[in-house]
């Protein structure tokens, strides 16, 4: 079918039934095309992928592209890398460099998709030590811009939140034993933060933290955020799930 013609304000309702009946290589070749509908209908009906090759044509659409499409993009690779039929083929560096920077996208929802696949990702142990490092350059360079309160401060808090987020939901007892030293000296750092929500999930990276040590390694930290001014830092100890 050729779609030279299609415009480009075509609704994506009406694409994606337009489009219902092709088949896959048609729709992956529509995330060769410089039009974005086109792009999400293909998201929206990619069932499965057979290379590295496709997946890095599916993950391309994950950053630098409209939010929706990124969005679709996120959901797409969470439920293919969830099967374990199709997760080797997402294991480049490449992609690997795109779910990093997925990770603190302005879209929430992606961040959130990305974010729970990652323990499903054999190189996490690479991925890790970035997540710490940059978690560290984001501290200084709050603290730099902590008089201004700007666009840019809360933009590299929402960065910050999303990071300190994945350090925690991906954690594991290797992990912490690697990094235990970093991690407590970031803890340290983050419960100083005014924003309350920077400091929720310093309380949410302890208490994963606490499923891997001894009461006595965590003491000194665990009793700072357990004594946090704010409702919901201390209320992390007590709630379920993420």
């Amino acid at each position: 079918m050729k779609i030279n013609n299609l415009q480009e304000e075509i609704k994506i309702d009406e694409a994606i039934s337009h489009f219902k009946n092709l088949n896959r290589e048609e729709f992956y070749s529509f995330l060769d095309s410089s039009n974005d509908v086109l792009k999400q209908i293909a998201l929206l009906n990619i069932e499965n992928v057979f290379s590295e090759q496709e997946a890095n044509k599916i993950t391309n659409t994950l950053t630098d592209h409209p939010s929706e499409t990124r969005e679709y993009c996120s959901f797409l690779i969470n439920r293919l890398i969830k099967n374990p039929d199709y997760r080797s083929y997402f294991f480049s560096q490449t992609i690997l460099n795109n779910f990093e920077r997925a990770i603190f996208d302005v879209n929430p929802k992606v961040c959130r998709k990305i974010i729970e696949i990652l323990p499903y990702f054999e190189k996490l142990e690479m991925l890790y030590p970035l997540l710490i490092k940059n978690s560290f350059d984001l501290i200084e360079l709050l603290e730099e811009k902590n008089k201004e309160k700007n666009y840019l401060y809360n933009k590299k808090s929402f960065h910050l939140y999303w990071h300190v987020f994945a350090l925690g939901y991906t954690l594991n007892n290797r992990l912490y034993q690697n990094h235990k030293k970093d991690l407590v000296n970031l803890l340290n750092l983050l419960i100083k933060f005014k924003e309350y929500t920077i400091r929720e999930k310093g309380a949410y990276l302890v208490k994963k933290l606490k499923k891997y040590s001894s009461e006595q390694e965590l003491k000194e930290i665990l009793e700072k955020y357990l004594n946090d001014e704010n409702f919901y830092v201390k209320e992390t100890f007590t709630t379920q799930g993420i």
